[in-house]
């Protein structure tokens, strides 16, 4: 129109002009009031998207990667070493540890402790043992439904306090009467950790370190898997059976620590935080 005038309008940097940026321009009169609609650059508004769209994993260089002195290198495999310098790693690690080692001590001496302690039949606390399996297995089928509404984090807590609960029922001197409710329970609790760990590595350590990863904490949980029953036979050898939930309970609150450890390294990790 008649009124139309262009002339061009410098702006001046503070600093060279980043990789990614969006040019938005308004225009104002002289009290602020903005006299049409904003216009944003088209062609550096989609490099700027897909720029959000990226994840850390998506960098040569940043907070979701391992420096070059522990060794990320996409095509180079990681040491054992390299595995364990990751943040996160030694904790997820002892978690995975922790949850093998209960998993298996419990099915093991449930039987002996239900014999030894409060005089239960043989054929009947090798019954009441088989719950314990039996517990894992229905919550295992339930847990699949619960991932529709909980995340890995909220079913490893969830299971942790099943666990806890039937723990306490453990402790009471009631014999049967709750050992068998308390077997399922921890059988119950038992279901959702194993895969939930699994299935929240690439979330903790990302996609390109999650194969090492898992592959590090399949070997801590067997690890506890072989360990730690032995040992509690001979806890209960030189004093007694009697310390068998007190034992469960040890190992249960040392993965719940080391659980919320590993979390608190993920989110700082994710923050660019360096620790």
């Amino acid at each position: 129109g008649k009124n139309l005038e262009i002339s061009p309008v410098a702006v001046p940097l503070p600093q060279a002009l980043p990789k990614y940026f969006v040019v938005r321009a308004v225009l104002k009169n002289q009290s602020g009031k903005e006299l049409c609609d904003p216009y944003t650059t088209i062609k550096y508004t989609k490099r700027y998207e897909e720029f959000q769209a990226k994840t850390v994993d998506d960098f040569e260089d940043g907070p979701g990667k391992q420096d070059e002195e522990a060794g990320t290198a996409a095509d180079c495999p990681l040491s054992l070493r390299q595995i364990v310098r990751i943040p996160g790693a030694k904790e997820v690690m002892i978690t995975f540890f922790c949850y093998c080692a209960l998993e298996q001590t419990t099915g093991l001496w449930a039987s002996s402790y239900l014999v030894l302690q409060w005089g239960i039949a043989s054929e009947t606390a090798a019954g009441f043992a088989s719950l314990f399996y039996i517990g894992i297995t229905v919550g295992r089928a339930l847990s699949g439904f619960l991932t529709w509404k909980l995340n890995d984090t909220q079913m490893i807590r969830l299971g942790a306090g099943l666990i806890s609960g039937g723990l306490v029922l453990l402790f009471l001197p009631f014999g049967q009467i709750t050992a068998l409710p308390g077997l399922i329970l921890i059988g119950l609790g038992c279901a959702p950790v194993y895969p939930s760990i699994i299935h929240s590595t690439p979330e903790h350590f990302g996609a390109k370190r999650s194969q090492a990863m898992i592959g590090v904490q399949m070997a801590s949980a067997y690890v506890g898997t072989c360990l730690m029953p032995p040992v509690f036979g001979l806890l209960a050898n030189h004093i007694g059976v009697f310390c068998f939930p007190f034992y469960l309970l040890v190992i249960l609150v040392l993965m719940a620590v080391m659980h919320e450890r590993l979390l608190g390294q993920s989110r700082r990790q994710k923050k660019g935080i360096d620790f």
